[in-house]
């Protein structure tokens, strides 16, 4: 055994294992993809999690299926579950809604709770928080809807001042 190589070996060991002590609290997230400086930073037990730009989904800690692409889109997601965000700061404040898709930039960018939203266009549901079920589509679309539910507008600013009505 050569005497030199020994010493350098156990050392290049030491720095792996404790290189990689860092990630142990991941350890237990499966099957997810992140690409990204602190993309999926915050993981430990989500599944099937795909995470693509910085800051992509950055505090998810149990939120399972969920999909972002973009600069800090869906980074607040705590435990929301199968929401997809394309688009810079889409679904930004989601914390724990489910089941919302946001494309565009700043699309859903105020949701924390809501679920079941459809966004598409610049900031379209853009101050919603709580409301569940809308659908828009175009620039500023619903964009002052907060609480308001089961509302559709198509068009751009279509529906813009609508804050809590409802149908």
């Amino acid at each position: 055994m050569n005497k030199k190589f020994l010493p350098g070996a156990v050392l290049f060991i030491i720095a792996f294992v404790l290189s990689n002590l860092a990630s142990l609290a991941q350890v237990k997230a499966q099957n997810n993809t992140f690409y990204g400086e602190t993309a999926g930073a915050h993981i430990t037990t989500g599944i099937s999690d795909s995470g693509f730009g910085y800051g992509a989904l950055y505090d998810t800690d149990t939120g399972t299926g969920d999909t972002a692409c973009g600069m800090f889109a869906l980074m607040q997601n705590r435990s929301g579950n199968y929401n997809t965000a394309i688009g810079h700061a889409a679904l930004f404040s989601n914390t724990a809604g489910n089941y919302n898709t946001a494309s565009g930039q700043e699309s859903l960018d105020s949701n924390t709770t809501g679920s079941y939203n459809t966004a598409s266009g610049w900031q379209a549901l853009y101050l919603n928080t709580t409301g569940d079920s809308n659908t828009a589509s175009g620039v500023n679309a619903l964009s002052s809807n907060t609480t308001g539910n089961f509302n559709t507008a198509s068009g751009s600013q279509a529906l813009f001042s609508n804050t809590t009505g409802q149908w």
